[in-house]
């Protein structure tokens, strides 16, 4: 697979560009993608050709009868009480729509996981703020043992992400690659998000309106081997956005 970005090769397995760090898509391949067609125009043609004969044995039988049937002399007495009945018919009213509640579009919860592994790779600042929740920054610097008045936060998030850095490679290998898949979800509960709510208040964080527990499973890869590895990450919603809460990272 090659990237889009700087068309660097890349392992069809990769999800992410071990050059630039950009996050590679899946694409079907075209004999797949043709088979696919050519079985749904089948089955279209097939499900025409059905009803095209049922239309025609049902006109056909229908004709059968009508021709088996004495004729009768027509009562118009009959047909005018048709016409024109006693009681007026009720009248077919449509119901009102139900009322929809708009809810905002949120993202999907693995974005910040996407974000934390570019930023792994690339070492790119605004992949940083989108994993997670601006105001780490206070706490990320208080961890690393600066002061945000004295050191910029471009300066606290590449200390971060050494840190970060050097722990992976240490405790699990290193890596040119990183893909993942998510194993489970776990919703949390409202003494748990109570508990989280807490944590990220003081860190001056807002509440979170919801909070999940995502159990994946990374995979490192280099030219020459890969390793695999679980971890379960915090993800938390706020102002709309998904962010990993920093305090299940195990470095800090």
């Amino acid at each position: 697979m090659r990237c889009p970005s700087c068309k660097s090769k890349n392992a069809d397995s990769s999800r992410f560009c071990s050059q630039c760090g950009a996050i590679l898509t899946r694409q079907q391949s075209f004999y797949k993608l043709f088979a696919i067609m050519c079985i749904s125009l089948f089955s279209l043609m097939l499900i025409v050709l059905t009803l095209l004969l049922g239309v025609t044995v049902s006109d056909s039988l229908r004709k059968d009868a009508d021709t088996s049937l004495p004729s009768q002399p027509m009562d118009t007495s009959a047909q005018a009480s048709e016409a024109f009945p006693s009681a007026s018919a009720p009248t077919e009213t449509t119901p009102s729509a139900p009322d929809r509640a708009v809810t905002a579009s949120i993202p999907d919860d693995t974005a910040p996981v996407d974000a934390l592994i570019s930023f792994l790779l690339t070492g790119d600042v605004s992949q940083a703020e989108k994993a997670f929740h601006p105001m780490y920054i206070d706490s990320i610097s208080g961890k690393l043992g600066f002061f945000t008045d004295t050191v910029s936060n471009e300066l606290l998030i590449r200390a971060f992400h050494m840190r970060l850095s050097q722990y992976i490679k240490r405790n699990y290998g290193s890596y040119d690659s990183i893909g993942y898949i998510v194993k489970g979800r776990h919703k949390l509960g409202t003494s748990e998000l109570e508990a989280l709510n807490r944590r990220l208040n003081e860190s001056g964080i807002p509440s979170a309106d919801d909070a999940r527990e995502l159990e994946l499973r990374l995979e490192l890869g280099t030219e020459k081997e890969s390793s695999q590895f679980d971890i379960v990450l915090t993800v938390f919603l706020s102002d709309g956005n998904w962010y990993i809460d920093i305090n299940a990272l195990a470095p800090f």
